[in-house]
């Protein structure tokens, strides 16, 4: 009984009576309830759908605008890790010349790229650098792999430790040569060398020699 009754109800027909307002003829179009209805859930079914793509880009959108600020972030802490890696350099250069200038070039602390920087000089790009150059070469976008993040910030922190180490290295020479100074005699009574060229002395009284 309810499904006749709602085969009847689909079976009623819609009239829309369109009236111009000047002398036109009224016309009418007479469509099926079903057919109306199917209608109104395509043209819902559409918006929804729509309405899907449309997040779905804005998504997308949210998305790669986010990607690019931490593009942009990246590139700034890498940029923020690279000047600070260039100070440390500049540290490396005065603690080179400033051995050059106490002649003290062979301290334990020290590792094998300070002594060569510091006996064959310094200036140039390093070998980092020189990966570093190539690298840029190769790819027009610059590496900002978070690999690449912590092998600079690996090598800031072992190029730190390497300053700090030779730092104290140099600070304890220093003042080794300073107590040196200030233990040594100079001038008169002893002036010259501190061990007499006439041998070791005699004792006047039994002959003893004083070793």
């Amino acid at each position: 009984m309810n499904l006749s009754r709602i085969k009847k109800i689909f079976t009623y027909r819609l009239t829309f009576l369109m009236v111009p307002h000047g002398a036109g003829v009224p016309r009418q179009i007479s469509v099926h309830l079903s057919f109306f209805l199917f209608l109104i859930a395509t043209w819902s079914f559409v918006t929804f759908w729509g309405s899907y793509l449309s997040a779905r880009h804005i998504d997308y959108w949210r998305t790669q605008a986010s990607n690019q600020v931490l593009k942009m972030k990246v590139k700034y802490l890498l940029a923020q890790v690279e000047q600070t890696r260039g100070y440390l350099d500049e540290v490396k250069t005065v603690d080179g010349q400033l051995r050059q200038l106490l002649k003290y070039q062979n301290g334990s602390k020290l590792t094998r790229a300070d002594e060569t920087a510091s006996t064959d000089g310094a200036g140039g790009p390093t070998l980092a650098d020189q990966n570093d150059l190539a690298r840029s070469l190769d790819s027009l976008d610059p590496d900002v792999s978070w690999p690449r993040l912590m092998t600079l910030v690996g090598s800031m922190k072992s190029e730190a430790r390497n300053r700090i180490s030779s730092y104290q290295d140099l600070t304890g020479w220093i003042d080794t040569q300073r107590r040196i100074f200030k233990a040594t005699p100079r001038g008169r009574p002893c002036s010259g060398h501190l061990t007499s060229f006439f041998g070791a002395r005699i004792d006047p009284l039994t002959g003893a020699r004083e070793v």
